[in-house]
């Protein structure tokens, strides 16, 4: 239908859904198309898995996922945690 291909012809339109236009992640559009002017879209990528961020410093945290080190802990039981904002979380539930 014309109205989901916001307003382009037919014979330019991206296939579109019922929710408007179709998406495509980072591995499906072709490579070196560019999507704006700026710095990459996830530059910062994770060695071990497929995730990948726009700052280096969630791409740290991220990494902490894998080292096993639990170095934030909750006052009242004691439960560890690799993330620092997780025992901020379960404290509210804690009943210890």
């Amino acid at each position: 239908p014309w109205g989901a291909t916001l307003g382009r012809s037919p014979e330019t339109a991206a296939p579109a859904t019922s929710l408007g236009e179709r998406r495509l992640s980072p591995a499906q559009r072709p490579s070196g198309q560019v999507l704006c002017s700026g710095p990459p879209w996830r530059p910062y990528k994770c060695p071990q898995c497929r995730w990948s961020f726009k700052k280096s410093s969630n791409l740290l945290s991220h990494r902490e996922t894998y080292s096993g080190a639990k170095p934030y802990a909750c006052e009242l039981c004691g439960k560890a945690y690799s993330h620092q904002g997780t025992p901020q979380q379960h404290r509210r539930l804690c009943t210890s």
